[in-house]
């Protein structure tokens, strides 16, 4: 026998997203408006750097310069990305 009380509660709907679509909509939500460090910041996602706020404070550092960013995460890992 059903509860018809369950039927009146509205389901919950799950929305998942990609590793990518999580991404991209940090980057819409912030308004990233210089197409450099938009640019960037997919550049360092292609490549696997995929933590935002690391691969955004390190494109302002280097300008927008993603090779830059990512010879950083290569060479240091995220030690000295606040100096």
């Amino acid at each position: 026998m059903s509860n018809p009380y369950v039927d009146m509660v509205p389901q919950a709907q799950t929305v998942v997203e990609s590793p990518n679509q999580v991404y991209v909509s940090r980057i819409q939500k912030d308004a990233i408006q210089d197409p450099k460090i938009k640019d960037g910041l997919d550049q360092l996602f292609d490549m696997g750097f995929v933590d935002y706020d690391i691969n955004l404070t390190l494109l302002y550092k280097y300008g927008g310069e993603a090779g830059a960013a990512a010879e950083h995460l290569l060479v240091h890992g995220i030690t000295g990305i606040l100096d």
